[in-house]
């Protein structure tokens, strides 16, 4: 491993998915033998090396090991005792000799991973996805690339050590996974590790309406650029990047420019991943202009405010996506005419007082269903009517039974999926099935 101390002798490999996987073969290739552990007993072994010698159920001890190296959900108590831990990010970083691209926050990190890399590629540079979005980050090892586009978690930001990515950005923050964090506070000092081990050859991007994100960005020493999505910040000349008309103005110390986005984009992605997404390009000498240019049509990544017209004259929205308050929020405020709104799931430990708000304001009724029913609907009483279920299906089938013509059905959770579902997309496509069904009957 470069950029490391010596070679570990042992490895434990915790977690034998996708990202154990891609770090199960990262090991076997540098002729190191690892051991390997799911909680799972049924989980597939498909694709891990054939020396790897397998733990399934019971945890080994961890402080028997060199090096842990846990997948990113993976609970850090289960290996408080480990000598020594590191994650697939830090691993990747060590290895990587192209720029990194490191782009973090609550919400928007896919949007904005998938945006950049496709910007990239469309001017002929070989760019690609991985970490949180896409293929594991150790699996970019194999490519010849000339950049490496990370989304990186707060769960992955646990397990760095040096971690420096040549563009690190912090897109905005509200509360989330706190459930595993503890508080608040708790998870934006993990989201600013992105920041940490940066120097003044790198570069910063946060956003200006969020102040918690520009302070954070500062505890690093890099460049810091800003983008803000409110056009009063444009005349006090705060932000590097900002929309108005339309039209995308961005500077920097070395970079300006003012150009048109087209409508196409604008209206599938929100405004603060384009402005992010312009910076980062420009501060890496790469015109974003000509990016966008060249880019064709872009394809939203699924479960984001996937519309579907069903025969009845409903529409039906898969935000499933919307797994925390504020991605909710944000759903309902861009949604238009009448509105029945689907949420619920396994809450997060967050809290739903001001998504209540929103709702009061937008919603006509909440279908409420799973573990966080009760909780979303403490929240919502006296502000709109609610119906709790217990199983999600049943709640798809209750909103369409009680949508109009002309009626909008949306599924904005604010919760995860995992009390009914194995992710969030696997709610969103039962949300369509089940809706695409009852309006047949």
């Amino acid at each position: 491993m470069k950029k490391s101390s010596p070679m570990p002798k042992n490895v434990l490999i915790m977690g034998l998915g996708k990202t154990g996987k891609s770090a199960a073969n990262f090991f076997a290739g540098m002729g190191i033998k690892t051991v390997g552990y799911d909680q799972n007993e049924n989980c597939s072994l498909s694709g891990l090396p054939r020396e790897m010698n397998i733990v399934l159920g019971r945890p080994p001890n961890v402080s028997s090991f060199d090096l842990v190296v846990p997948s990113p959900g993976i609970h850090p108590k289960t290996y408080t005792k480990a000598r020594r831990v590191l994650g697939d990010i830090e691993l990747s970083f060590r290895e990587l000799n192209v720029p990194i691209i490191a782009v973090t926050g609550t919400n928007g990190k896919s949007t904005t991973v998938k945006l950049i890399t496709d910007l990239l590629c469309s001017l002929g540079l070989r760019a690609k996805a991985g970490g949180n979005f896409g293929v594991p980050a150790l699996s970019l090892l194999a490519d010849d690339l000339d950049f490496a586009v990370l989304e990186v978690s707060s769960f992955q930001l646990e397990t760095v050590e040096h971690f420096r990515p040549s563009v690190g950005i912090l897109l905005n923050l509200s509360e989330d996974h706190l459930d595993r964090h503890g508080t608040f506070q708790n998870y934006a000092r993990m989201k600013a590790r992105i920041f940490h081990k940066q120097t003044k050859n790198d570069i910063a991007i946060t956003s200006v309406d969020d102040r918690l994100c520009d302070r954070l960005a500062q505890e690093g020493d890099a460049v810091q650029l800003r983008f803000g999505k409110k056009e009063i910040y444009s005349s006090l000349n705060i932000p590097n990047s900002y929309m108005r008309d339309h039209k995308l103005n961005i500077s920097g110390q070395n970079f300006s420019d003012k150009f048109e986005i087209s409508k196409k984009f604008t209206e599938i992605i929100p405004i603060e991943n384009f402005l992010a997404s312009a910076l980062a390009l420009e501060s890496l000498g790469i015109s974003a202009r000509n990016a966008f240019d060249k880019l064709g049509d872009f394809d939203p990544l699924p479960h984001r405010r996937t519309r579907t017209q069903l025969g009845n004259g409903v529409e039906i929205i898969d935000d499933s996506k919307a797994t925390n308050p504020a991605a909710a929020k944000t759903a309902i405020e861009l949604t238009r005419g009448p509105l029945i709104w689907i949420a619920g799931g396994r809450d997060k430990g967050t809290d739903f007082s001001d998504l209540a708000l929103v709702a009061q304001t937008r919603a006509r009724e909440a279908i409420l269903y799973g573990e966080a029913a009760e909780k979303i609907g403490s929240a919502l009483k006296d502000k709109i009517s609610y119906v709790i279920v217990n199983d999600f299906e049943k709640a798809v089938a209750v909103a369409c039974s009680r949508a109009e013509r002309g009626d909008s059905i949306l599924l904005a959770p604010a919760c995860s999926s995992f009390d009914q579902f194995q992710n969030f997309e696997q709610r969103g496509q039962s949300f369509k099935k089940v809706a695409e069904s009852v309006a047949i009957l």
